[in-house]
């Protein structure tokens, strides 16, 4: 097989309509190389329409940072319009590390497309309802930096006082704060966030953060937050940023 069909396989999706649900097969893998491309696609056929998505993960054994980035943006995009996700075939393994990152708090998910079906509308609608959580922050290591997906509204009621011990615990020197699943910050919670950048800086590691819109890099630049900490446009520019900033060392 030569990199062309490489290529190909790697960024192959299905889509097809299943009783009303949007359904799309995913790729086994997802990676820097391939998941903008993956996600090109899908925000494309997902235009205009996006009631109700089922992101099948049949061909996935192990899901990493980018994977779990790739879902939340589509999830946040789809209940931006109003929509709901929902993640089928989801492996033994891939289900371990979902729950071990508090995905299940964010979204339904189930362990195979059958189990989604005989479920039936009603069962998923509350079910879905449940996941609707108002604050979450998923931590997960991969490749020596600490992954930190920040999502929902963070307040003086849900902010990062309860994971932070989880976040100072990690044997990392390297984090990457990813802020696109983020729909609002308030002042106490950017003085939390600036509080937990403090620490990670102040025992001499690198952090970067990524993704945030336009009003919440305002309030974080009015905070200074940005003088403690790297402001990125993607993910692949916060690497980039960490790769030279190890390489400074």
């Amino acid at each position: 097989m030569d990199k062309g069909d490489i290529l190909k396989v790697d960024t192959h999706i299905d889509f097809e309509v299943r009783s009303g649900y949007t359904w799309i097969t995913l790729p086994g893998s997802l990676s820097m190389d391939n998941y903008q491309l993956i996600e090109r696609q899908i925000e494309s056929r997902l235009e205009g329409k996006p009631n109700r998505v089922v992101l099948d993960l049949i061909y996935f054994q192990q899901l990493f940072s980018t994977g779990i980035s790739l879902i939340l943006r589509l999830n946040k995009r789809v209940r931006e319009s109003g929509g709901s996700l929902w993640l089928v075939n989801v492996s033994e393994g891939c289900r371990e590390y979902l729950i071990s990152v508090n995905l299940d708090k964010v979204l339904p998910f189930f362990s195979t497309d059958l189990e989604f079906e005989v479920l039936g509308e009603e069962s998923r609608e509350k079910k879905q309802e449940y996941n609707n959580m108002k604050f979450v922050c998923i931590i997960n290591i991969e490749k020596g930096i600490c992954y930190i997906n920040i999502l929902g509204s963070m307040t003086i009621e849900y902010n990062l006082s309860q994971c932070s011990k989880s976040i100072y615990r990690k044997k990392v020197t390297q984090y990457a704060f990813d802020l696109t699943g983020l729909d609002m910050i308030d002042s106490s919670g950017a003085c939390r966030l600036r509080d937990v950048i403090s620490v990670i800086k102040y025992n001499n590691a690198q952090c970067v953060a990524f993704g945030s819109n336009r009003v919440i890099t305002k309030l974080l630049k009015l905070f200074s937050i940005d003088r403690i900490i790297l402001l990125c446009n993607n993910e692949r520019q916060a690497l980039n940023a960490l790769s030279e900033m190890n390489e400074n060392v």
